[in-house]
C-alpha cells in the first residue's frame, strides 16, 4: 500500500485521495465478500495530476457490493462536497461519484460477481486478495474522454460532467471541451417552460393551483453526532421511501403533507416550518411539493406503522443520514427525490 500512495503522491495527487484509497481498501479487508479493489484510470496510467479523478472498482462474492458501497459512501461524503450522486451498473452494482470542496473527485464502482466487467492494463491491484483481478484482464486501449457518452446520467451527473469540462480547459484541452459541450447540448432536453417557481408565502392556507403539484412530500428532519438524518420508510414490496402522497382538491400543500405524515406515519402533531420547493419527478406526471415538518414530540429511532394504503400495509420507518447516497434498496423516484432534498436543505 506505501507503494500506491507514494506513486500517487509523485503525480500530485491531493492528500485527500491518499485517505479515501487507503480507508476504501481497509474496508475492503473488513469485507468478508471483498475479493478486489482496482485503481484504474489517469492514476494507474502514471499520466495524473493533482485534479484527476480517483476511480476505483471493488468486485465482490456472496452479492455484498451493494453493503459496501453504503460504508464506503460514509467515508467519501465525511468530507465536505459540492456535489454527489449514484447508480446502478446492470442488475449487478453500483456506482457513485463525488465532486470536493478541495476540487478533487472520485468515481467508485462496487460489482458482484460474475461481472461482465474487464479491466484493460495498466491498472493498479489495491486489494487482491486471491488473485481474482488478472482472470478480468484483457486487451485493448482505456476509454478516450473523446469517446465519453454525454448526459449519460441525465440532470444527476450534470455537475460532473462539467467538472470535467473545467479540468480539460485547466490542461489546456480547450478542443476536447468544445466537442464534449456540443454533445453535451444536443443531449439535453429542450426548455419546458420559462415560469419561476417561487416559494409559496401562506403554507397553511394557500390551495395548490391547476399546473401545481399534484403530491405533497413532508420532509422530517434530525440532529445526529454525524449530521442531519431523514425521516423514511420501508415499504414491504416497494422499497425504501418518503411521506408522500396525493394532494386533495382545494387542499394546501402542507396541508396534504401534514395529512400524509399522520396517515403514513402516525405523527399527529407537527407543524410546517419551511416550503422546500417543487421537483418534478418525471413519473407518471407526478410533480411534488416538499414540506419541511417538525414533529411536536421527539420521534423514536425506529419504529412500524400500519398505513390504510392499497389495501393495508406495515410500514418500517427510521432515519437515513442526509449526505449519504441511496442504496438499491430505494425506489428509483424516490432516489431522485432524495437528491432534491439535499439540494434545498444545503446551506448557501
Amino acid at each position: 500500500m506505501n507503494a500506491i500512495l507514494r506513486g500517487l503522491a509523485e503525480q500530485g495527487a491531493p492528500p485527500s485521495h491518499l485517505r479515501r484509497i487507503e480507508a476504501l481498501r481497509q474496508l475492503c479487508e473488513r469485507s468478508p465478500g471483498c475479493v478486489g479493489l482496482a485503481l484504474v484510470g489517469s492514476y494507474a496510467q502514471q499520466r495524473g495530476d493533482r485534479i484527476s479523478d480517483l476511480d476505483l472498482v471493488a468486485l465482490f462474492t456472496g452479492g455484498d457490493a451493494d453493503s459496501y458501497l453504503v460504508q464506503a459512501n460514509e467515508i467519501l461524503c465525511s468530507e465536505e462536497w459540492l456535489s454527489a450522486y449514484s447508480g446502478r451498473v446492470g442488475v449487478r452494482g453500483s456506482f457513485c461519484k463525488y465532486v470536493f470542496l478541495d476540487f478533487s473527485s472520485c468515481e467508485l464502482y462496487a460489482l458482484d460477481l460474475p461481472t461482465s466487467l474487464k479491466l484493460r492494463r495498466p491498472y493498479v491491484r489495491v486489494w487482491d486478495p486471491i488473485g481474482l483481478l488478472v482472470t478480468l484482464e484483457t486487451e485493448g486501449l482505456p476509454p478516450r474522454h473523446e469517446d465519453f457518452e454525454a448526459y449519460q446520467h441525465g440532470d444527476d451527473g450534470l455537475l460532473w460532467e462539467l467538472f470535467d469540462c473545467i479540468k480539460w480547459l485547466k490542461r489546456g484541452r480547450t478542443e476536447l471541451t468544445k466537442s464534449y459541450l456540443r454533445k453535451l447540448v444536443a443531449k439535453l432536453p429542450p426548455e419546458e417552460s420559462n415560469e419561476v417557481v417561487s416559494p409559496l408565502s401562506e403554507l397553511e392556507s394557500q390551495p395548490c393551483l391547476p399546473m401545481a403539484p399534484n403530491k405533497a412530500c413532508a420532509v422530517v428532519l434530525r440532529d445526529s453526532d454525524a449530521g442531519p438524518e431523514l425521516l423514511v420508510f420501508a415499504h414491504p414490496g416497494a422499497g425504501i421511501q418518503l411521506v408522500k402522497g396525493s394532494i386533495e382538491p382545494g387542499e394546501a400543500c402542507a396541508e396534504a403533507a401534514l395529512r400524509e405524515l399522520w396517515e403514513e406515519a402516525g405523527v399527529a402533531a407537527a407543524t410546517v416550518t419551511r416550503d422546500l420547493g417543487v421537483w418534478d419527478s418525471g413519473f407518471e406526471g407526478q410533480v411534488w411539493s416538499f414540506s419541511l415538518c417538525a414533529p411536536a414530540a421527539e420521534l423514536p429511532d425506529a419504529w412500524e406503522h400500519h398505513a390504510a394504503d392499497d389495501g393495508g400495509h406495515v410500514f418500517r420507518f427510521f432515519w437515513h443520514p442526509l449526505a449519504t447516497l441511496p442504496t438499491s434498496q430505494w425506489h428509483p423516484v424516490f432516489r431522485g427525490a432524495l437528491g432534491f432534498i439535499q439540494r434545498a436543505v444545503r446551506p448557501g
